[in-house]
Order: structure tokens, then C-alpha cells, then sequence
């Protein structure tokens, strides 16, 4: 797989975990959301985005949650996240899913501050 490959399994992972799925769009190289929000998934530049041979595989991306679009700089959280798998897909997958399982309910929470994504 080449690194355009990659990105668009992780982007299309991240679409399917999020909550509220419908409202959100791929629009170029990012997925944008309800409102001025938007998602951002790039290789993690101090490495390769996918790593191994065989049944050993390690993906590592960086995903960016975008709170306005009009004001990245000042509105953007950023995290690097890494899967395994025995395969190249299976690591995508798991990348994607350590970032669905953590990052996602937090940022869910922080614009929602309801409780129903996370709570103290």
C-alpha cells in the first residue's frame, strides 16, 4: 500500500467510528463536521506512516481534531496514534481504533459537556 492508500483507509476508518456519522463529509484531505469542526488525518512526519513485513505490521498517523476551521492555529488538537496487526489493513484498522476508543469521546465531550461521550 503507498501512503495515499493508507491515509484513505484511516480517513475512512475515522468516518465510520465517529458519532453523528451522517454529519460529517470528506472535502479534499479532510472530513469536515457539523458546524466549523473538522478531522485531519496525515502520516506522522518523523516516520514512516506504515512499518513491517509479513504478520508484523505497525501503522502511525497523526490526527488532527479541528474545532474551527476558520481558526486552525488557535483551534486544533493534534494526536499521534499507532495500531498493530498482522497485517497492513489490520494496523490501519487498530491505529484508528485506539484513536476512536480515546481521543473521539474526549472531543465528543468537550463540545457536548453533557457526559453522554465521557466523563472525570
Amino acid at each position: 500500500m503507498d501512503d495515499s492508500e493508507v491515509l484513505a483507509r484511516a480517513c475512512r476508518g475515522v468516518l465510520d467510528r465517529l458519532e453523528r456519522s451522517p454529519e460529517w463529509v470528506v472535502e479534499g484531505d479532510c472530513m469536515v463536521g457539523p458546524g466549523t469542526m473538522a478531522i485531519v488525518v496525515k502520516g506522522h512526519a518523523s516516520e514512516a506512516i506504515l512499518r513491517g513485513t509479513g504478520s508484523s505490521w505497525r501503522a502511525h498517523t497523526d490526527v488532527t481534531f479541528v474545532l474551527d476551521r476558520d481558526r486552525p492555529a488557535d483551534t486544533s488538537i493534534s494526536d499521534c496514534v499507532s495500531g498493530s496487526g498482522e497485517s497492513e489493513i489490520a494496523a490501519i484498522d487498530s491505529a484508528v481504533e485506539q484513536w476512536a476508543n480515546g481521543t473521539t469521546k474526549v472531543m465528543c465531550e468537550l463540545l457536548a459537556q453533557d457526559g453522554d461521550h465521557a466523563t472525570l
